[in-house]
Formats: structure tokens, sequence, C-alpha cells
């Protein structure tokens, strides 16, 4: 199994990077490593606990040079210096990745044999508006970490750092815009409010203090050592992207649908469970089994509170994990 690098670099968002740490911790892709970047000296990350995958790195001078960081090309080279993935994929601290967002871009850049790989839409979202849009969205692409290394990031304009790298793999047919083989998992985020965002650069490249700006007006500071967000929380920020995907199935390509969305509540349900009733290794497998026929099920019905089986009602927290078998299902659709 390939290793991913997941690369965040951060100042001042303190906020924003305890939940890209409970968003790495949502991925269902195991092998993968954090890399949090912090180039705000002054008040340095330090993880709570003690995870080796998480790689906290303080530092706010520029590896070549010996000078103050100028610009963000420069702080993402320097970042993934300390990187050791397979793959590179940006996290940037204020945006939102669904719980298959690694899972899929390894799935798919191993299917494609490409050196990159890229869904065509992502969300896009505003206090008010949540949509799918079209745009480079560096951060919903997975790239091999030797063409990352052998390209580099451009260090003239904050804000255009990744175009390197995208321009040259897109025109060199490595990146496929087109691809409509997913199901979306990044938001290109710009919901959140001021005193969590700061200033964003994404929106103020045209000016030539862009980075400075940003400095200036980015103003959360660590108060306690690192830890992520509470699950309620990230719950409540994943549901308005499960809602959309809901509401919308017909949008997206059923397969993935099916293999992503579908599944990722099989997890969900059965850690749940899991987690209450301490169930042996054998109840656990023929669970999981048991979940996966009923989220594929026409009966089954997925609602913002809970999900269950409009033919019996059941909800799976008993049937499940139950010996009974088929006979637990009115459909007898359970074989094990």
């Amino acid at each position: 199994m390939k290793k991913v690098s997941f690369v965040c670099t951060s100042y001042r968002r303190f906020y924003c990077v305890k939940r890209i740490l409970s968003q790495y911790y949502a991925q269902t892709y195991i092998n993968k490593e954090l890399i949090i970047f912090n180039t705000d000296t002054e008040n340095p990350y330090e993880l709570a606990i003690h995870d080796p995958s998480v790689i906290i790195i303080n530092n706010g001078t520029d590896y070549q040079t010996g000078n103050p960081y100028e610009n963000r090309g420069q702080i993402c080279r320097d970042a993934v210096t300390h990187a050791t993935g397979d793959y590179f994929m940006l996290a940037d601290d204020d945006d939102i990745y669904l719980p298959w967002h690694i899972q899929q871009a390894v799935e798919g850049i191993e299917a494609n044999g490409k050196d990159a790989w890229k869904p065509e839409k992502s969300f896009f979202a505003t206090q008010d508006k949540l949509m799918l849009a079209m745009n480079t969205m560096e951060a919903s692409i997975i790239v091999k970490m030797d063409r990352i290394r052998e390209i580099g990031f451009r260090s003239d304009v904050t804000g255009y750092e990744g175009l390197s790298w995208y321009t040259k793999l897109r025109d060199e047919g490595n990146i496929n815009e087109h691809n409509k083989d997913y199901l979306p998992s990044y938001c290109f985020n710009w919901g959140d409010p001021s005193e969590v965002a700061g200033h964003k650069q994404s929106g103020d490249i045209d000016n030539p203090n862009n980075f400075e700006n940003h400095k200036k007006a980015s103003l959360d500071i660590p108060t306690e050592p690192l830890v992520p967000i509470l699950k309620k929380e990230l719950d409540l920020v994943y549901d308005k992207y499960y809602q959309y995907i809901k509401n919308n199935i017909s949008e997206f390509n059923e397969i993935y649908y099916k293999k992503y969305f579908k599944m990722n509540k099989v997890k969900e349900i059965l850690l749940s469970y899991m987690t209450a009733m301490n169930p042996t290794e054998e109840q656990k497998e023929i669970a999981e089994k048991r979940l996966e026929i009923c989220a594929n099920c026409e009966f089954w019905v997925q609602s913002s509170i809970r999900d269950y089986c409009n033919k019996c009602g059941c909800n799976t927290s008993a049937k499940v994990f139950s010996p009974v078998g088929a006979d637990a299902c009115p459909e007898k659709k359970w074989t094990i």
C-alpha cells in the first residue's frame, strides 16, 4: 500500500489546523502521514498526543536563503522536504476533506496509470451557498511525490504556487480535467467566519502585499497543545456535504456513490456499535457484511437523523450483531 503525505502549511489559523487534524483522522485510507508546517515561530504548535504519523514543524525561515519566508511557494517547497510518502496531497488548512478523500484519490491514480489524478468538480462553499465548481482546485489532486519534487512550486506570486506542477502535468496529459469517475470529496471553503478564516490568500492574489496581508489579518494563535476538534463538531461540518450528496444523487456516478458514500456510512455505523457493544472479531466481520447488504438495499433510508430499514424499521443496532442470520431480515437478504 502506497503512502500518502497530506501536507498542510499554516500561519495563525489554530482552529483550522485542529479541524485538519480531525479530518486527517477521519480518512478511511490507512497508510498516510500529516505534515503540519507552521510558519509562526512565535506561537509554535505542539501535538497533545504522541502520533508518529503527524509531523509538526515550526519554522519561519527559508531553508535555501536563511531569510524569512516571502511567499507560500517557498513554504510549500520546504514543507515537502519533510514528507516520506509516495504521493503528495495538499491539505489547505481552511478547506474540507470528506472521509473518502485520500482513499478515492489513491485508487484513482493507481487505476489511471498517470502521474496525477483529479476529479472534474469539487465543492465550493460560502457562508450561504454550497455548489460544485470546476477550477484548478489543487487540493483535490493527488500527485506522485517524485514529480512534485522535480517540478516544485512557483515562488513569484502567493496564490499561484501550485500552478507550476498543475500546468506542467496537465499539459503532459497527466491531469484529466474532465474526469467523471469520482464522488466529490473536497471543498474549497470560503464559508468560515472571519475570526476563523482570517485573510483569504486565494481572494487577494493580484495584491502584491497578499503574503504580508495574510500574516497581519490571521490572528488565531494556539492557546493549548494541538488536539482534533470533537467528532460531533466534525459531524456538523460534514453534514451539509452529506445532505448535498444525498439530495443530488442523480448528479453523481452511481458506482462511486455506492463505493464511497454508502460504505463510509457503513464504517461510521459499525464503529459506533463496536464502541457501544464491544463485539467479538467474528461478530464484527458478520456485522460489516450485513451492513453492506443493508446500505445497498432498496429499503434502506438515509436521513439527517439516522439511517434505517424502511421495511422493518431496524436501524441495525440489534440485528447486525445478532446471530439470528437470514431470519432477521424480512426480505431474506442476509445469508450470514
